[in-house]
């Protein structure tokens, strides 16, 4: 419906839409299953995180740098400051996350 009023952004809105459902019924079936998973969810610290990374990666936007350039700078900028927020507040899971990536590759390295 989407596509050929919109082209590509009705494919990304077409395909944004899809994900956000699968989502939210992913979301549903596991607060049914494991419910003391939502109870964990530090919501301030994401939300703060998300409000950050969404102001980064439309910062983006205003460098007028070509579609791919903004995709890619603007994924790393979103993710970046994301993670970044998450760090600085220091959400247990990213720190164990964080943990364990760095456990890894110490492994590696002998």
């Amino acid at each position: 419906i989407l596509i050929p009023r919109f082209a590509a952004v009705g494919a990304d809105i077409g395909t944004v839409a899809a994900e956000l459902v699968v989502l939210l019924v992913q979301c549903l079936a596991l607060r049914e299953e494991v419910p003391y998973l939502f109870r964990q969810v530090q919501y301030g610290k994401v939300l703060a995180g998300l409000a950050a990374a969404g102001l980064a990666a439309v910062g983006v936007l205003s460098l007028h740098l070509s579609n791919l350039q903004t995709l890619i700078l603007g994924a790393c900028a979103f993710f970046g400051g994301y993670g970044a927020v998450l760090l600085l507040t220091k959400e247990s899971f990213v720190i164990e996350l964080c943990s364990q990536i760095y456990n890894k590759a110490v492994k590696r390295r002998r």
